[in-house]
């Protein structure tokens, strides 16, 4: 049997033609070719496809900023870093005014006021419920001056969608 006469049977010509195409797929995936596409396509479905809205007044946003700090220095003596329990007074305040949930984004990169300090705001957060805490991980080895503390438990975390 010749090469043409195999090439001009229906299913041998659909099965390399999908072979083909996958293999095009995923060099076009691997190679990041279809990022730019893709965003403009999102851009233009969301437009087309998803349902205005009114504008709510049920997310509050809490923001501190240079002046924040400066007043909070000034009348309450309370300097930056802000202690732990802080944060944990302020998380009882918005439940106690009935905050479906809170969230805070803050880095906290020191030490805090001691293992004291760390366990009112763990103690506030659990009480609350709805906490969220964000992480930041890498695949990179960090040079870390001190390990992880042992008061501090580790939360077990499952890592998916990366990608």
């Amino acid at each position: 049997m010749a090469a043409s006469s195999v090439l001009s049977q229906k299913p041998i010509r659909a099965l390399l033609v999908g072979m083909g195409s996958a293999l095009l797929g995923i060099v076009l995936l691997l190679t990041g070719a279809l990022d730019g596409p893709e965003r403009t396509l999102w851009d233009w479905r969301v437009r087309l496809l998803a349902a205005p809205t009114e504008a709510t007044d049920d997310v509050v946003l809490v923001l501190v900023d240079q002046g924040s700090l400066e007043r909070m220095s000034e009348e309450n003596r309370l300097d930056w870093p802000w202690p732990r329990q802080f944060y944990g007074l302020m998380i009882a305040f918005f439940a106690e005014a009935g905050a479906a949930s809170v969230t805070i984004d803050i880095i906290l990169e020191d030490e805090g006021r001691g293992v004291f300090d760390n366990q009112e705001l763990q103690r506030f957060a659990a009480s609350y419920g709805r906490t969220v805490y964000g992480v930041q991980m890498s695949d990179q080895e960090f040079s870390s001056p001190e390990p992880w503390p042992d008061y501090v438990q580790r939360a077990p975390l499952e890592v998916t969608g990366l990608g």
